[in-house]
């Protein structure tokens, strides 16, 4: 009985070894070029970033590109072929096979020094709906400083959490509008202060009213002069001034938002500055 037992282990320790093998050489080896296989999400291609920074980066885009099904793509370049900034990430995004599904899901970063110093995001996708054009330009401001202090690792870093939260409300349903909540919080502030105050102004007031018991109101100034000391010798009727009321004729004022557009099968959104 003992044998028995010994060889049913030696059998099933053999056997999950054999499994384990037979994992690491197939399954592992295609999980990794499948990872291998999708183009790189960064591509410093004006080497603004040093070793160290550029493999840290690549970690986080990796490590939140995938735990979101977002693709997050960061592109530096010095010479944009005769192209803007909004083609060329156009081109460069779909060109390239970047994107989760069918839709592409996902936002690319381009930083170009062709001419101008300039910032471009194009959102693709489910990025449509998480980039809204005031979330373009709110990444772009809190990019710009470190943009334009040479700092790219710490702009880039915060570009993926900005991403990661805009990804994360706008599949909560709500898609990020700066400043929205600050002006909700602002608005029940300002009806609060007004209600207190009107209550603080109500009771000092009567407070104020209960201590005049003794004063009556009168209907005529002579009640309030000594008689002779008030003698009117010249009497005249002097114009002082008009008030004139002009109301300002209604203009058709027209203005623009940010750039859309159908690219690679999918919504895309883009919009960028200078730094």
């Amino acid at each position: 009985m003992t044998k028995k037992n010994t060889m049913r282990k030696a059998v099933f320790t053999i056997s999950f070894c054999l499994c384990f093998a037979l994992l690491c050489t197939f399954a592992l080896p295609l999980a990794s070029k499948a990872k291998a296989q999708h183009p790189p999400r960064l591509v410093d291609d004006a080497g603004v970033l040093g070793d160290a920074e550029a493999r840290d980066l690549v970690a986080q885009l990796d490590e939140v590109s995938y735990r979101l099904a977002f693709d997050i793509v960061i592109v530096t370049t010095e010479d944009l072929g005769g192209s803007n900034p909004r083609n060329f990430a156009d081109v460069f995004y779909v060109s390239h096979g970047y994107g989760f599904d069918s839709a592409r899901d996902g936002v690319i970063l381009l930083i170009s020094f062709d001419g101008d110093n300039e910032w471009y995001i194009v959102a693709s996708g489910f990025g449509y709906e998480a980039f809204t054009d005031a979330g373009i330009q709110y990444a772009g401001d809190r990019m710009v400083s470190s943009l334009s202090a040479g700092n790219f690792y710490q702009a880039f870093s915060i570009f993926v959490d900005v991403t990661e939260d805009f990804v994360n409300q706008a599949r909560a349903g709500t898609a990020f509008v700066p400043g929205s909540a600050a002006r909700a919080i602002g608005i029940t502030d300002i009806l609060l202060a007004l209600v207190i105050g009107a209550v603080l102004a109500t009771v000092i007031t009567l407070g104020m009213r209960g201590q005049l018991k003794s004063v009556r109101s009168k209907t005529q100034a002579n009640d309030y002069m000594r008689p002779g000391s008030l003698e009117i010798q010249v009497s005249r009727d002097t114009f002082l001034y008009r008030n004139v009321t002009r109301r300002e004729r209604p203009r058709n004022n027209s203005g623009g938002g940010g750039s859309f557009r159908s690219s690679g099968g999918g919504m895309s959104r883009g919009g960028g500055g200078r730094f």
